[in-house]
């Protein structure tokens, strides 16, 4: 909530997912959430649209017509005047290799990052991969970074 970066490492079932969620449902601004856990993310996408709270993933699993409405729910994010503008999607799943991968998504979060709406933060669950983290940060200088890990 402070906008300030975090490194988090606490068991599992400690409450992580919170960190990232809460920001965005109290903000109402956009979330990313970079996990490699597929299962983890349809889990939490699925409870958190349970309680009307609007969550989507994008991996490589997804169909055109699903990746095709994520991404015009991220555009309306460009174009919104305010956060109550912004529509449905306040946390979006992604896999590592969805985000380094997919041009179309790394130009909505351009657009949106550039259009004053920079997201809350961007939460890393559980992916060895922060070398990602870095690069994000080097694109999205004012977006802080929640990265959070279990324990061993």
């Amino acid at each position: 909530m402070a906008k300030r970066d975090v490194f988090l490492v606490a068991p599992t079932g400690a409450g992580k997912s919170l960190c990232f969620q809460a920001p965005s449902i109290l903000t109402g601004n956009l979330t990313l959430v970079v996990s490699p856990l597929l299962s983890l993310m349809q889990d939490q996408v699925m409870s958190l649209r349970a309680l009307g709270i609007g969550a989507a993933m994008l991996s490589s699993n997804d169909s055109r017509e699903e990746q095709t409405r994520i991404r015009k729910a991220m555009s309306k994010l460009t174009a919104a005047k305010s956060s109550s503008d912004t529509g449905e999607l306040r946390l979006l799943y992604l896999t590592p290799e969805r985000l380094a991968k997919s041009k179309l998504v790394m130009n909505l979060l351009e657009k949106i990052y550039a259009s004053g709406r920079a997201p809350n933060g961007y939460a890393d669950a559980c992916d060895k991969d922060y070398e990602r983290l870095a690069a994000l940060r080097i694109q999205f200088p004012k977006t802080p970074i929640l990265a959070l890990t279990a324990t061993a």
